[in-house]
This record gives structure tokens, sequence and C-alpha cells, in this order.
């Protein structure tokens, strides 16, 4: 298979959650981290959310639960000898602005916060609106439905983040 992976986000799996030895890394940086990641991090600390331009860039995401589950599926199911197969590992396309918009949603009527969305110019070069879209046929195929709403996946992120010993 040739897995074009989706931006994962997230920080819950069923056997992560099971022991705290287990928990895995947590990037919010700009060169390993996710959107998601950063801003559910950022809301925690108060820092405006900072999305470029409108926040219309459209991007193919999916949970760390259900991104495991596909390659679970994948290895479970490999291709017949000589036979190519794309896939394309994403559970939803989501707008960067409606992430924020779903960060400060749930941090502030879940967790109490007050998020802040900030809009600056885009520093970078590329249209504000374009066409995404994403073919994805032999994860369904092989029986993957992805499980793990964005809202659901956020929620997870500030429970786990918000805990004293986490946010230190």
């Amino acid at each position: 298979y040739d897995v074009m992976q989706g931006v994962i986000y997230g920080v819950h799996t069923d056997e992560v959650a099971a022991d705290p030895r287990l928990r895995t890394r947590l990037d919010i940086d700009e060169w390993f981290g996710t959107v998601v990641n950063r801003f559910v991090a950022q809301a925690i600390l108060g820092i405006p959310l900072t999305i470029y331009g409108e926040g219309e860039q459209i991007r193919g995401f999916i949970a760390l639960e259900d991104a495991m589950e596909c390659m679970v599926r994948l290895i479970a199911s490999p291709p017949e000898p000589g036979q190519y197969a794309v896939v394309n590992q994403v559970s939803g396309l989501h707008k960067i602005r409606d992430i924020a918009q779903t960060v400060a949603k749930v941090g502030s009527r879940k967790f109490g916060l007050k998020v802040k969305i900030q809009r600056i110019e885009n520093p970078r070069v590329e249209a504000e609106k374009h066409p995404y879209y994403v073919v994805s046929q032999n994860l369904p195929r092989l029986g993957f439905r992805p499980k793990v709403s964005l809202e659901k996946e956020i929620t997870r992120m500030f429970e786990l983040l918000t805990k004293k010993e986490i946010k230190k």
C-alpha cells in the first residue's frame, strides 16, 4: 500500500488510556505538531488561536485512534503480490477556521475557558480558498468507518491536558 496520511491529531487510543505510562507525545510546534493539537494547547494556556487570513484552508484530518485502526486494517489485509493500491487515510476534511471554532466552543462550554480567536494576515503564499478532495475507497472497502469526531477528540485532549500534572 501507498498510504497518503492525513494530519493526525489527538492523544487517545484505548491502549494509551489504559496506562499513563503509555501516554503518547503531543506535538504542538510548527514542524511536527498539528493545528488541532496546537489550538487546544493554546486555549488551555490562554493564548489566542491564530488563524491565517479567513481560515478557509482545508486539509484532511484523522484522529489518532482512527489512524491506528486504519493501520491495523491495512496490515491485516495486505495487497496481493504485485498489487499496488493508494490509501488516503483521512476521516474528515476541515477548514482551519472551523477547527478553531470547535476548540473555542469545547474550551468555553465544557471547561470554562475564555478562548479567543485571532486572525492575522496570511504570511504564506497560498490561495485563501481552493478545492480539496480526497478519494478514499480502499479503507471503507476494508471495513473502516471513522469513530472519532473532531469535537470528541478535542474534548478528550482538553480532559487530559487540563489535568494539573499534565498542564504543568
